[in-house]
C-alpha cells in the first residue's frame, strides 16, 4: 500500500513539473535553510503546506522525518551542492567531491519521491562555456544513480550571457534584490538561441527588510514595502511559463547560521518571518496567491521620507569654500599658489630652501584632499555595491573582515572617515619616506616633501566635483558614471605620482634609482604591487569578477 501511494504521488509530482513548463502555473516555492531544531523544521514544512507552498528551495537534506514528512505533504525539495561562487576554471575541484555527496543524496531519493530535483551550483560563472564540461561531466557520474524522473539544475545570476543550459534539465534564475525582475527573466529568454527547449525558473525573488520598526509602503525597507514588492511581481511570475517561482526567503537567518549562497552580503533580512518565527506582511501576500484566490492587501502607507540631506555636495562645496578661505586668509600661500602653477621651477627653489614655509596650509590642504579621496570613493561604492561583482567581491573575504567592512558600507559617513583616514595616512607616510630618502642629496624635512606630494593632486578636486554631480543621480546612472570617476581618478592620481617624483628629483638633485627607490616607497605602490601578485594568484577569480561586472 505504501508503494503504491509513493508511486501515485511520484506520478502526480511528474505531472506537475510538466505542467509547470508548458505554459501553466509554475511550482510555488520558498527558499528555506533547515533550522537546527528538528521540531522546528517540521513545524515550517507544515505550514508551508498550509500556505499552499510546493517546493522548498534548500541545502542537502539528510534528516529522514523530513523527506518523510514532504512525502507526505506532498511538498517537493529542490536540494543543492553545497557549491557557490565559483570561477569556471576552479569547478573541477570540487567536481568529485559534488558528485559523492549528489551520490549519498540520490541513494537517499530511492525512498522519497519528494526529492527529485537538485541543484549541481549556484551562482557559478555560467557565462563561460568551460563550465559547462563541469555540469555535463557530474551528470555522466550521478544520472544513471537518480531515480525515475530526477531532474536537475543550476542557479545563475547571468541573463543574457548564460552558456550552459542545454547541459541541464531547467536553469533557475537568481533575481534577488533585482528591481525588476521580469526584466531580467525577459533578457534571460531573449538571449537563449534555445530557450525554447531550456525551461527556467526564479531562484530567489524578494526585497530586504531594513527594520521591522519601519511602517508604510512609501517606507523604503519596511516590511510593508517589502510585501508591495512580491504583491507586484508575484502575479505576473505565476502567470509566466516557468518551472518553479521561489520566494526569498522563508525565514531571516541568523548571524551565525549563514549559508553561502542564500544570505546577503551585507546581513539584510528577507524573510517572510523573523528569527523568532513572526511573520511579517510578505507572509500574507505569499499565502493569498499561491494557497488562494489573489487579491489586494491594503498596506499603511506611512509616511513619505523626506528627501535625503545631500550631504556629499555639501561636503564638497565645504572644501571647496575652505580651499577659498585658505587662499584669501594666507598670503604666503596665495603667493605660492601662482607660482606653483606659473613658474614651476621657483616653487621647486622654495621648498628645497624652506621659504614660504606652510605646515598649517599643508595640513589644511592634506584634511582637503583626504576628504576629497573619501567622497569620491564613497560616491564610487554607494554606486557598485548593489551590483552581482561587488557583492560576489564581497562574499569572498573571510567572515569576520565581511562583516567589519560590511559595516562601513551600511554607514556612509563612518566608510567617510575611513577612507580619508586612509589616505591620509598614506600620504603622511610617503613624506616620511622621502625625507628620509632625501638625506644623500638636499635635505628635505617632512613637512616639505608634504608640499611636494600634496601640491600635484589639485586635479583630485577636480575629480571631486565629478563625484558630487554622480552622487544627485539615480542610481542606475550613478552606476553607468561609476567607471568614469574611476578611470578619472586613475589618470589624475597617476599624473601627481609622476609630478611628485619629478619635483622630488629636481629639489634634491638625485639621481635617477632613488626616484625609483621613492616611487616604490609609496604605500599605494607597495598595495598596488600585492594587489597584482593577488591577481596572478587568482586569476580565474579575477575572470570571473570580470564576467560579473560586464555580463549580469
Amino acid at each position: 500500500m505504501a508503494a503504491a501511494s509513493r508511486l501515485l504521488f511520484l506520478f502526480s509530482g511528474l505531472l506537475l513539473l510538466a505542467a509547470a513548463t508548458h505554459a501553466q502555473r509554475p511550482l510555488p516555492g520558498v527558499v528555506w535553510q533547515e533550522p537546527a531544531s528538528l521540531e522546528q523544521a517540521q513545524a515550517d514544512l507544515a505550514q508551508m503546506h498550509a500556505m499552499g507552498i510546493r517546493a522548498v528551495r534548500t541545502g542537502l537534506i539528510q534528516t529522514e522525518p523530513l523527506l518523510e514528512q514532504a512525502d507526505s505533504l506532498g511538498l517537493y525539495f529542490f536540494q543543492e551542492a553545497p557549491v557557490a561562487f565559483r570561477p569556471a576554471r576552479l569547478l573541477r575541484l570540487v567536481q568529485n567531491n559534488t558528485a559523492a555527496l549528489l551520490e549519498t543524496a540520490l541513494e537517499r531519493a530511492q525512498r522519497h519521491p519528494s526529492a527529485r530535483f537538485f541543484g549541481l551550483a549556484r551562482r557559478v560563472d555560467t557565462s563561460d562555456p568551460a563550465s559547462c564540461g563541469y555540469f555535463e561531466d557530474i551528470l555522466r557520474q550521478v544520472r544513471p544513480l537518480a531515480p525515475a524522473g530526477t531532474q536537475f539544475y543550476y542557479t545563475t545570476t547571468f541573463s543574457e550571457s548564460d552558456a550552459c543550459a542545454a547541459t541541464v534539465d531547467f536553469v533557475l534564475l537568481d533575481v534577488q534584490g533585482a528591481t525588476d525582475p521580469e526584466k531580467r527573466l525577459n533578457r534571460w529568454v531573449a538571449h537563449r538561441a534555445d530557450s525554447t527547449s531550456v525551461p527556467v525558473g526564479i531562484a530567489a525573488l524578494g526585497t530586504w527588510v531594513r527594520s521591522d520598526s519601519l511602517e508604510g509602503v512609501w517606507v523604503p525597507g519596511s516590511p510593508e514595502m517589502q510585501a508591495r514588492y512580491l504583491e507586484t511581481h508575484l502575479p505576473v511570475l505565476l502567470r509566466r511559463s516557468l518551472v518553479a517561482v521561489f520566494v526569498h526567503r522563508w525565514r531571516d537567518v541568523s548571524r551565525e547560521n549563514l549559508s553561502v549562497g542564500f544570505n546577503d552580503p551585507y546581513l539584510r533580512d528577507y524573510g517572510l518571518h523573523t528569527q523568532n518565527s513572526e511573520a511579517r506582511p510578505a507572509q500574507q501576500v505569499v499565502a493569498a496567491h499561491y494557497g488562494g484566490p489573489p487579491r489586494a492587501f491594503a498596506f499603511a502607507t506611512g509616511t513619505r521620507p523626506d528627501a535625503p540631506l545631500p550631504w556629499i555636495v555639501l561636503l564638497g562645496w565645504g572644501l571647496i569654500l575652505g580651499l577659498g578661505i585658505l587662499y584669501t586668509a594666507t598670503p604666503r600661500f596665495r603667493h605660492m599658489v601662482p607660482r606653483y602653477f606659473v613658474a614651476h621651477m621657483y616653487h621647486r627653489e622654495a621648498v628645497r630652501e624652506g621659504r614660504d614655509a606652510l605646515p598649517m596650509a599643508n595640513v589644511a590642504i592634506l584634511v582637503c584632499a583626504a576628504f576629497a579621496f573619501s567622497i569620491l570613493g564613497t560616491v564610487i561604492l554607494r554606486a557598485v555595491q548593489e551590483t552581482a561583482a561587488f557583492q560576489w567581491l564581497w562574499q569572498s573575504l573571510p567572515t569576520t573582515p565581511r562583516s567589519l567592512l560590511s559595516g562601513l558600507i551600511t554607514r556612509p559617513w563612518l566608510l567617510l572617515v575611513f577612507l580619508g583616514c586612509f589616505y591620509a595616512l598614506g600620504s603622511l607616510i610617503w613624506a616620511a619616506l622621502l625625507s628620509a630618502f632625501s638625506r644623500r642629496g638636499a635635505r628635505l624635512f617632512p613637512w616639505q616633501a608634504l608640499m611636494l606630494i600634496l601640491w600635484p593632486r589639485w586635479t583630485l578636486f577636480l575629480v571631486m566635483i565629478g563625484a558630487m554631480v554622480v552622487a544627485t543621480m539615480e542610481p542606475n546612472t550613478m552606476l553607468h558614471a561609476a567607471p568614469w570617476l574611476l578611470l578619472a581618478w586613475v589618470a589624475t592620481t597617476t599624473y601627481a605620482f609622476f609630478r611628485t617624483l619629478a619635483d622630488f628629483l629636481a629639489v634634491t638633485n638625485l639621481p635617477l634609482i632613488w626616484g625609483i627607490l621613492a616611487a616604490l616607497g609609496k604605500p599605494a605602490v607597495l598595495f598596488g604591487g600585492i594587489f597584482l601578485v593577488v591577481l596572478m594568484r587568482y586569476w580565474p577569480e579575477v575572470i570571473f569578477f570580470w564576467h560579473l561586472a560586464t555580463r549580469t
